[in-house]
């Protein structure tokens, strides 16, 4: 029964691989009931692959929304952006959820470690600015977002492995114009 419920922690799905994945719509296009193709541009295919971050739920909720943004037999990269602007609260939504189930010293962490300019994510550096006067303090909260949560890729320097959430804490995303 141990395996059965054992948690496992899936890696992002790297940009190379979604790519690939969305080539036959580039290429060949997709066959929909009455016999005709959907195709989509290249910069359509780019644009869905960056907006998902590696998430496969972002990624489908992306190309689903791209799907239903037109009506012809191409979509484009403003059938992307148009589909992801109604898309953009849900994706919120899942982030936030991942972060509302941390709990609070996990969640300081990785604020803490937004914060920071990518080149200074060390340990050290992210407990100073938790306020930690030690390194050590900090070392446990690391190994569990990076090892049972898979949030965080710990080394030099740190960085999100969960690409969604790093782009939520450290940009616009999932917004594509806010203001």
């Amino acid at each position: 029964f141990a395996r059965r419920f054992r948690t496992t922690i899936l890696e992002p799905i790297s940009d190379n691989d979604l790519l690939v994945a969305l080539h036959p719509f580039v290429t060949e296009g997709w066959q929909v009931p009455g016999g005709e193709r959907v195709y989509m541009e290249a910069s359509a295919q780019r644009a869905i692959v960056e907006l998902s971050r590696g998430e496969p739920f972002l990624f489908q909720l992306a190309g689903e929304r791209s799907w239903y943004a037109g009506t012809d037999d191409l979509i484009t990269a403003e059938h992307v952006r148009t589909g992801w602007r109604d898309a953009a609260p849900e994706a919120e939504a899942h982030v936030q959820r991942i972060l509302d189930r941390l709990p609070p010293r996990e969640r300081h962490f990785l604020e803490a470690m937004a914060a920071l300019p990518p080149e200074e994510r060390t340990l050290t550096n992210i407990a100073r600015s938790m306020g930690y006067e030690r390194t050590t303090d900090a070392g446990p909260t690391a190994q569990r977002l990076d090892l049972t949560r898979g949030i965080i890729r710990r080394g030099r320097p740190y960085d999100f492995r969960h690409r969604a959430v790093g782009a939520y804490l450290t940009s616009e995303w999932p917004r594509l114009n806010r203001g």
